[in-house]
């Protein structure tokens, strides 16, 4: 029972530590775009204001999502064909070219056994 309630206690502590540091960074973006207005106003050549750890982490995210899209658009796309027939093809190509195909290890062994 005492376990429970450290428990629950330590699961609180986290949750207000949390909110408490995101009011804290809150206040401090808050205070980078004052600063920022007040030192370059409205002008068009400023740069950006700074931005926002909630404009950050939706963007990250949105890359997160498109780059999973793509990652699962080309898993699909090369899930048609097996992985054999994949590597049966490569091997064909190897063999269509003009260079002959590597000596097998029968040949090589047999050329070492003549040297010694």
């Amino acid at each position: 029972m005492a376990g429970l309630i450290a428990l629950g206690i330590g699961l609180g502590a986290e949750k207000l530590g949390r909110t408490i540091s995101e009011k804290r960074l809150e206040r401090k973006e808050k205070k980078a775009i004052a600063q920022h207005e007040a030192t370059y106003g409205s002008s068009s050549s400023a740069p950006p204001p700074p931005m926002t750890t909630r404009e950050r982490q939706s963007k990250t995210n949105k890359k997160r999502q498109d780059a999973q899209r793509e990652l699962d658009a080309a898993r699909q796309g090369q899930s048609s064909a097996p992985q054999y027939e994949r590597r049966r093809s490569v091997s064909m190509e190897r063999v269509s070219e003009d260079e002959p195909p590597p000596p097998s290890y029968d040949d090589v062994v047999r050329q070492d056994g003549k040297r010694t």
